[in-house]
This record gives structure tokens, sequence and C-alpha cells, in this order.
């Protein structure tokens, strides 16, 4: 066990805690999913589209309601994860490089969803919650990405959905590449050759036989990873950022996490965290996973909103 703390305006901010001990099961609060209710993976009927720069698009929150962001003790946006109950979201472990990041003062500790500006730190229609990490046990560090996926507990639940905070759908299938012909990448990663965006853009995605990563790659571990390509040029993935593909019946489900980077603006294919591989690990929290606790006290959470505006 090893604790770490950083400071946050004279204050002890993040607590660090590595437990190989007994495991506590995350319990799932239900959510209604019919299509009646404006269950999962259900986003407003209202114009979401606010423009269109070189392939990638800026859509209001209304769009993509279940994409968040990750922020540091100084609401610095570090990577971006997906809520699909009013509890859990979803992001990849490679944020988390605690060996490194919590020297450095850049570890994620607050979860931010219902707006598309990663430089907000509190609005009226936001939900922003401390949380407690869980990395799957599989995953190495500065290796091969295999198992790179992570969950989060948020301390404040949701209450209520709301068009601007909404839970996605998380994929069951496993056949993704026969079933799912539209899908998208939403997050705060560079797209072209341009600037980090402030905005959450989107930037339609095709999934790709593995045959092609391993063309590119020379390995390709098609069992956590799905290979996809890009409609327009990606330079650097946001992590964790969600791959969500659309179904018949119009409801939108997490397929994947946005897990390699890319340095060069091109359109190779890059490998996601394959969602259907680990659909024991998201619901269950068994005893293959190491807990982390990243916790930020309510003086430390007030302080932070005050620093920022």
């Amino acid at each position: 066990m090893f604790r770490c703390f950083l400071v946050v305006l004279s204050i002890s901010g993040l607590n660090v805690i590595a437990d190989h001990g007994h495991l506590r099961r995350i319990d799932f609060q239900s959510y209604e999913d019919s299509p009646t209710s404006g269950g999962c993976g259900i986003r407003s009927s209202r114009n979401i589209l606010r423009r269109a720069y070189q392939g990638s698009y800026f859509y209001n929150i209304e769009g993509w309601p279940w994409v968040g962001s990750l922020r540091d003790h100084l609401n610095q946006h570090l990577c971006s994860a997906v809520l699909i109950s009013q509890n859990i979201a979803l992001t990849t472990a490679s944020c988390f490089d605690y060996e490194n990041d919590v020297e450095k003062g850049s570890l994620p500790v607050i979860a931010v969803f219902g707006s598309t500006d990663k430089r907000l730190i509190y609005a009226a229609y936001q939900h922003a919650s401390p949380f407690d990490l869980t990395i799957h046990s599989g995953y190495r560090m500065h290796q091969d990405f295999k198992d790179d996926i992570a969950i989060l507990h948020l301390h404040q639940p949701v209450k209520e959905f709301t068009s601007y905070v909404k839970p996605v759908c998380v994929n069951t299938i496993t056949n993704e590449l026969d079933m799912y012909t539209r899908c998208t990448l939403a997050g705060w990663g560079w797209m072209e050759d341009v600037r980090m965006p402030h905005d959450l853009q989107t930037v339609d995605i095709s999934l790709s036989h593995p045959a092609v990563c391993e063309s590119v790659y020379g390995v390709f571990n098609n069992a956590s990873f799905l290979c996809v390509g890009a409609t327009t040029k990606i330079c650097s993935n946001d992590k964790g950022s969600p791959l969500i593909c659309q179904e018949n019946t119009g409801r939108w489900v997490l397929v994947g996490l946005s897990s390699y980077e890319t340095t060069d603006c091109d359109f190779r294919p890059v490998g996601y965290t394959r969602i259907s591989t680990y659909l024991d690990f998201i619901p269950s929290n068994g005893s293959a996973m190491i807990p982390i606790s990243l916790t930020l006290t309510l003086m430390e959470l007030v302080l932070m909103v005050f620093f920022v505006q």
C-alpha cells in the first residue's frame, strides 16, 4: 500500500491507494431501457449539430450526453470517459499511469458530464463527481495495452437523467464487424493538424477486419481490441474516448474505448479496447481487479470551482 499527497491551494488533495485485498462489488443502479422512456443510448431529437470542420463535427452536449471529461485537481482535461449507468462510467486504464503521474500531480480526480467545453467546471446542467477507480488486473503500463479498461464508481450518482446527461447502452454482441455500419468516435483529441480543441468533437469511424491492423502493426490482439479506421485524419487520440455505434433501433451502444495513440496525422487504422470482451469485468467488479481510490474533499472541490471561475 502506498499513499501520495498533492497540494490544491495549500490543502492536501489527492489520495491514491492501491489495495490488493478484499474487493467490494459495484452495484449498478437500474435504469429503464424502453424506447418510450428515453433510456440508454437515446439522445435528444432537437438540432444537436453545431458545425463541421474538415471531416470532424462539433455538437451540442445533447448529441453525446454520455461523454464525460476526466480532470485533474487544476481542472485540466486529461482523458474522456463514458457514462453507462447512474453511478458507473468507463475509461481506459492507460489514463491512470499512476507510477509517473502521481509525482507530476496530473492524475484525474473528478469526472464531469454534461458539457462539450472541457474548460468548464460548473454549470447548472453539469454533473461533477469524484470517483473510485478499478483497473483491470491484466493491464500492464507501457506495454501492449492489453486489457486497457477501467471502471469509475461515481461518489455522487446521477440522480436524474436529462438531455444533457444520460447513459449509453453497452454492446453485448461479439460480431461487431457484421452488426454495425454507422460508428462514431467522440472526444477532445486532435483532428487534422490543428490545436487541441476545447469543444467536444466527433469523427465517423468504420470497423475494419483484424487483418487490416495486422498488415500495419504486424501483430494485432483481436480479443482485446477492435480494428477501426477513420474517415478523416486523427492526429492524437483522447484516451478513453468512446467508440459508439448505432443500432437499427436508433440506439447508440458503446463498442470500444480509444486506447492506441498515434502522433502522426494519417488514416492508419488503430486499436480500440473491445467492450464485448470485458462484459464480465464491467458489471461484477470481480476478483481480477485492483481498486484505486481517488478522492477529493468537499472543501477542495469548492475551492476548485472558485479557482477556475
